[in-house]
């Protein structure tokens, strides 16, 4: 599962994580983007100087993130839940021949026998202007 749906997952419960500069941050995730940007509510930081610190609310960019962890009632509840469900994000025609970018078997994908689509072909040029006539 990749991280990006786990965090879709987790909003609403509890998180913790640490940031590039050794601060550790822990509240609740609000919001996440396809960034991985995330805005967490009644946030605990401390400090690398072991000083700590709450705010009402925190942005944190995914790049500063370096570790992520969830508390145990997330993964015991929400996430196993996700799995077992049906709470997957793939589309019914993802796979080989089907849907785009898988091999081409004569059923979709790229074309017939292999091939790299349907525009032109061998032996039939680039296409152009016309012919000027």
């Amino acid at each position: 599962m990749r991280p990006s749906t786990v965090l879709h997952v987790a909003v609403g419960s509890l998180i913790y994580f640490e940031e590039r500069d050794g601060s550790t941050c822990m509240g609740t995730l609000a919001q996440v983007d396809k960034w991985l940007n995330v805005r967490l509510t009644d946030v605990t930081i401390r400090q690398p100087s072991n000083e700590y610190v709450t705010v009402d609310e925190l942005m944190v960019r995914g790049t500063n993130m370096t570790n992520i962890r969830f508390s145990d009632d997330f993964v015991d509840d929400k996430l196993n839940a996700f799995i077992a469900g049906a709470g997957h994000f793939h589309s019914q025609n993802q796979g080989r021949g089907e849907g785009r970018g898988g091999r081409g078997n004569g059923r979709g994908g790229r074309g017939g026998r292999g091939g790299r689509g349907g525009r032109g072909g061998r032996g039939r040029g680039r296409g152009g202007r016309g012919r000027g006539e």
